[in-house]
């Protein structure tokens, strides 16, 4: 019996400055553990119903900082893709359009205000 899942897109940004140890954890015995710096991205895939831990190491030994619902960090589905044509021109520096100023790129929800990262590049 072969089940298929639909996986999440999400990112996580360590905003602190300490490193810290993001433990995903999900059904079907999904489990992903990584190191992530301070000021770091980290991008990965992961079932829906998975939830993320973050831990640090403090005086006494392993500390648990946050536990997160992976739907909270789910990616914007289309963020990364162009803006329509019609879009794009109106947009655009040379038409002077209202979104002329406006950076694209990746927006990460993070649900956490502390945790809201804008990945953008310059037009």
């Amino acid at each position: 019996m072969v089940i298929t899942l639909t996986w999440l897109e999400c990112g996580y940004r360590n905003s602190s400055d300490r490193m810290v140890i993001a433990r995903c954890v999900g059904p079907e015995q999904f489990f992903l553990e990584r190191v992530v710096f301070p000021f770091e991205l980290l991008s990965f895939s992961c079932p829906p119903a998975s939830e993320l831990k973050i831990w640090t190491h403090g005086l006494g030994g392993p500390e648990l900082i946050e536990t997160l619902a992976v739907a909270d960090l789910e990616i914007e589905a289309g963020a990364d893709e162009p803006p329509p044509p019609e879009r794009a021109a109106a947009e655009s520096p040379k038409s002077g359009g209202a979104g002329s100023q406006r950076p694209r790129g990746l927006s990460f929800s993070k649900g956490n205000g502390d945790l809201v990262e804008a990945w953008v590049s310059a037009v």
